[in-house]
């Protein structure tokens, strides 16, 4: 593909000097955003979608089309370390001799869970105190083990501290935490550009998860990711560039949006909690029956978000019965 065939098919776009790359993945958004840009030692990569063929031809087609090389990308900077944002990185890291930057919660998390041999072992007591049933324990362990070449070779990652600026075609970026949908989910923002790297936290046409369960050691991460997002608000920002979908620039009206969703949603786990019951058990009060794995590993989770704020603000307790933790709400006085 030539560069107006690139973006013919909308495989390259740019906005405020910043090139959009279009990379397809085989699973349920079935496709994410990559995005590059020159710095003053060559040039970086923001995520890089899933290790598959096509990717890579993709990416071949859109640095000629710039006029540049495998060899001129010289770092990969990370907002967190699910699949389709990490899976190129280390087959990049071998080809162009990049750093490979993820912030340390995230390098703790994928070194745990996800490039790890022994996922059951990590994740069975977490799944038992919910009440999951052990045969979707199992079929969340076989689909990370399915999908685990789309990351291969594992990159050698390097911490990305919040203290660090980046920059990108000379303005300088801040980089934030927004715990949540990983533990150390991060966005970049440019105050002179106006521009925000949401990466998952914030997309303009879906909401996405709020909380990596069971593989997040967040407290209390529906609170602590929305306080992280409402921090979002003062920001000059009129211009997102979100792990998924369309650039777009409603960014406080998504914030909010996001806020009401979280907030209907714990109100309704509240009232369906009337009597003793399961993480599970009110999990599946939220939705219909759902197929894929991980939309129901998504479901427990963000059940388990909402509880666990219902417990800081003294709505709800818990007893631990059989080994799994049974809740109900907390009696008046």
């Amino acid at each position: 593909m030539d560069a107006q065939q690139l973006r013919d098919g909308g495989w390259l776009k740019e906005a405020k000097g910043i090139y959009i790359i279009k990379m397809p993945m085989p699973f349920p958004l079935k496709e994410n955003n990559c995005f590059l840009a020159e710095t003053e030692h060559g040039w970086a990569l923001i995520d890089t979608g899933v290790n598959r063929k096509e990717n890579r031809e993709v990416l071949k087609a859109v640095l000629a089309a710039i006029g540049i090389t495998w060899r001129h990308i010289s770092s990969i900077y990370l907002t967190h370390h699910h699949h389709d944002h990490i899976g190129l990185a280390g087959w990049l890291q071998e080809k162009c001799d990049a750093s490979v930057y993820l912030s340390p919660p995230d390098i703790m998390a994928f070194n745990t869970y996800i490039s790890s041999d022994s996922y059951m072992d990590k994740v069975y007591g977490t799944c038992v105190k919910a009440a999951w049933p052990l045969d979707m324990v199992r079929e969340l362990e076989n689909d990370f083990i399915s999908i685990k070449p789309l990351l291969e070779p594992l990159p050698v990652l390097a911490p990305l501290h919040q203290d660090r600026i980046l920059s990108l075609n000379g303005q300088d970026y801040d980089i934030i935490a927004i715990p949540g949908h990983t533990d150390g989910h991060c966005v970049f923002h440019s105050e002179q550009n106006q521009v925000l790297f949401s990466g998952d936290n914030i997309v303009g046409h879906t909401l996405l998860h709020l909380t990596d369960w069971p593989h997040n050691s967040i407290d209390n991460p529906c609170d602590i990711h929305l306080s992280a997002l409402n921090q979002l608000q003062p920001l000059s920002i009129d211009t997102v560039l979100p792990g998924h979908g369309q650039v777009f620039s409603n960014i406080n009206e998504r914030i909010t949006l996001i806020n009401n969703h979280h907030n209907k949603r714990k109100a309704v786990i509240y009232d369906n909690l009337r009597q003793p019951m399961t993480a599970w058990e009110l999990a599946k009060t939220l939705s219909k029956s759902q197929t894929y794995i991980h939309i129901r590993r998504l479901l427990l989770a963000e059940t388990l978000a909402y509880l666990q704020s219902l417990l800081n603000e003294g709505k709800v307790e818990y007893t631990l019965v059989n080994g799994s933790y049974l809740y109900n709400r907390k009696s008046p006085g």
